[in-house]
């Protein structure tokens, strides 16, 4: 899943980060960019006549027709890919994320390839792991750590918007961390302060089960749970308003979703969903909800996990919306 950095903008303000659109972080009106990637841009270059952040001109009159220069414009714009669980092969199977994995989607050679600039890596507990939940997140935010220190030249893991910015204007692939499932809290608001600590910028509320914070959409919907949020859930939101956390509704029931709408004061987001009205599917957002997302000022990181963007729910989807997309450019 990939977002352009625009629409990361007003979530990221909260947490002291900043939007970034083929331009560094200072006056909004400074057309300077980041630097050239070295090997990376002249491949872009090479395939695309445009090297990444080449902001000689400004991106209105640069980009006349997007139906041609679509391709030309992600490559120029700085991209950010809001939700991405290859720290599971990582963790688990023995992936490298600085290697061309043939048994993973995502690694850095095919973000490079792919223009992707800023990785934000879900810090997830799978299934199987019924207990110590808390510390299996910790070994995962090692791992990410003990990676940034063995690749100080190319990769940064950052906290801030003064890190984001230095590692982007410095030419480093990017990383941040949000986490996905209240469940690696263990009840423990301390536990939650700790992954704020330690650099994890969102945290999804739930996954598929529900928690000690709220109940899934998966349990409302597949297995008729009731409730919204705990109280203990009701405290959590209010602690990650004040710590600057967002709040991330994916997987999220509806009725503890209208509960965080209406407790929280900063933005919420939705890492990856889509929309309901397109492909209804219990994952996806009602247009109620997509417009409550945008009044609080957060963002919706579209998902294209294939169940969630065709209504038929063919493994073929996202070849049939690629090639429809592609047919309508030419």
């Amino acid at each position: 899943m990939k977002t352009i950095l625009l629409t990361f903008l007003i979530a990221l303000l909260f947490a002291n980060f900043a939007c970034f659109s083929g331009r560094s972080g200072g006056n909004e009106g400074n057309d300077s960019g980041k630097p050239e990637q070295n090997n990376t841009n002249t491949k872009i270059k090479e395939s695309t006549g445009i090297t990444k952040m080449d902001t000689t001109i400004k991106t209105d009159t640069k980009f006349t027709d997007l139906n041609k220069d679509a391709f030309r414009l992600h490559y120029d714009a700085i991209v950010i890919d809001t939700h991405n669980d290859i720290l599971m092969p990582v963790f688990l199977q023995g992936a490298k994320l600085d290697a061309d994995n043939a048994g993973t989607q995502s690694d850095l050679v095919k973000w490079k390839k792919g223009g992707l600039d800023v990785q934000m890596f879900s810090i997830y507990v799978p299934e199987r792991y019924k207990s110590n939940h808390f510390s299996y997140v910790m070994k995962l935010i090692d791992k990410l750590e003990s990676f940034e220190q063995e690749n100080p030249q190319t990769f940064a893991l950052c906290k801030n918007y003064s890190e984001l910015e230095s590692a982007l204007n410095s030419g480093k692939f990017t990383a941040l961390m949000g986490g996905e499932g209240g469940n690696m809290v263990e009840g423990s608001m301390e536990n939650l302060e700790t992954l704020y600590s330690r650099g994890v910028r969102y945290l999804g509320l739930t996954w598929n089960t529900s928690n000690a914070i709220a109940i899934s959409a998966k349990d409302e919907t597949e297995r008729g749970k009731k409730g919204g949020l705990t109280e203990f859930g009701r405290d959590v939101v209010k602690r990650m308003n004040e710590l600057g956390m967002l709040i991330d509704v994916s997987h999220l029931g509806e009725t503890a979703f209208w509960e965080v709408a209406e407790l929280s004061n900063s933005p919420i987001i939705a890492s990856h969903s889509n929309c309901y009205s397109l492909c209804p599917h219990y994952r996806n957002l009602t247009d109620e909800q997509i417009k409550a997302i945008a009044k609080s000022g957060g963002y919706i990181g579209i998902n294209f996990f294939y169940k969630f963007v065709d209504p038929s729910g063919s493994p073929g989807a996202i070849k049939k919306c690629t090639k429809q997309h592609t047919q309508c450019s030419r």
